[in-house]
């Protein structure tokens, strides 16, 4: 008999998402983005709860929240959507980490064949960035630095606290893969300056096809992130596409759970770690 132990890559959804996914599921049949009968606005009502589930755990504001079909999306929106911001500032250098998920990796070599210079920081031989060698690559040209939380393979947590503070004032704007992190180092995260931010549903519970982009005002501007596909005016053309209403009520109501669930959540796994070393040692 196995053991299902690969949460990394996919947790099994939690039983309390999925029952509020067949309730959606069930009705309201409606399309979010119909405004002109009460079954689109009960779709709409469920979107906008789910947004706020979303913005609550992460501590930002919801009209910054912006759904998509995953993290690999919201990882390409966040660095291909800066074209016409980089044509019209003339910045074209990015920098990230040679560990990055290929959802960053491979965005950042197709942006290279479109002229963007990227470098890639190696880590230490801990395995973590150094923030301040990260830092001491932005240049006058640097647009963007993208920067994974916590790495898929080794789980290192790499220093976004750190990085992000370092950008604040300089104007280049700072992503964060926090796939591995959204709904577990909760108080990290809402304590880090960042510009933009990807997550997953099925990294915490929700159901596998949804995600997110955290895309932070500048003042009161938006973000100069915009759509990398044509269609409509959902999501503020951010993520254009009939909103999938159901799996959308699954990320809210994994992040619901999350917001309540991740202190007593961390103490478990730290009991688990504990007790495994002692084991191993």
């Amino acid at each position: 008999m196995s053991i299902y132990l690969d949460y990394n890559s996919s947790t099994p959804i939690d039983h309390r998402v999925l029952a509020k996914m067949i309730d959606i599921y069930k009705g309201p049949y409606g399309n979010a983005d119909s405004r002109t009968h009460d079954y689109g606005a009960a779709a709409r009502n469920v979107v906008e709860t789910a947004r706020s589930h979303v913005a609550d755990l992460l501590a930002v504001a919801k009209d910054e929240v912006y759904f998509t079909s995953g993290a690999t999306e919201s990882n390409n929106i966040a660095i291909q959507g800066l074209s016409d911001f980089a044509a019209k500032t003339g910045k074209k250098h990015i920098i990230s980490s040679s560990i990055e998920h290929k959802a960053i990796i491979n965005t950042l070599k197709h942006m290279e064949t479109l002229g963007y210079e990227v470098t890639f920081l190696d880590p230490e031989s801990d395995g973590r960035i150094s923030a301040e060698k990260m830092l001491r690559l932005v240049h006058n040209d640097t647009l963007l630095v993208c920067l994974m939380h916590i790495n898929n393979e080794t789980g290192i947590i790499q220093p976004i606290q750190s990085v992000g503070e370092g950008l604040k004032d300089s104007g280049v704007l700072f992503h964060v893969d926090a796939t591995q992190s959204v709904g577990k180092l909760v108080e990290e995260l809402r304590a880090t300056t960042y510009t933009s931010l990807s997550l997953s549903a099925h990294k915490i519970g929700g159901p596998q096809g949804v995600g997110a982009i955290i895309l932070k005002r500048q003042g009161y501007r938006r973000s100069p992130v915009k759509g990398i596909m044509f269609g409509g005016q959902q999501e503020h053309g951010i993520r254009p596409g009939t909103i999938p209403v159901a799996l959308v009520a699954g990320l809210g109501e994994a992040c619901r759970l999350a917001s309540s669930d991740y202190e007593e959540n961390l103490a478990k796994c730290s009991e688990i770690k504990d007790e495994l070393m002692s084991l191993l040692g």
